[in-house]
C-alpha cells in the first residue's frame, strides 16, 4: 500500500513550506507499508 493522496499533499505543502523557511535537502519518505500511525515523514537539515 502506499501513501494516501491527501497524506502526500499535506507532506508536499509541509516540504514546501520547510524550503521556504531556509532548510536544506528535503525529503519525503513514504513509509505506509512500514508504519500504521504515518504515512510519510518529512525530513530536512
Amino acid at each position: 500500500m502506499s501513501a494516501s493522496p491527501e497524506a502526500v499533499a499535506m507532506a508536499t505543502v509541509a516540504a514546501r513550506a520547510a524550503a521556504a523557511k531556509l532548510a536544506q535537502d528535503v525529503v519525503v519518505i513514504d513509509v505506509s507499508d512500514q508504519l500504521v500511525i504515518t504515512d510519510c515523514f518529512v525530513i530536512a537539515s
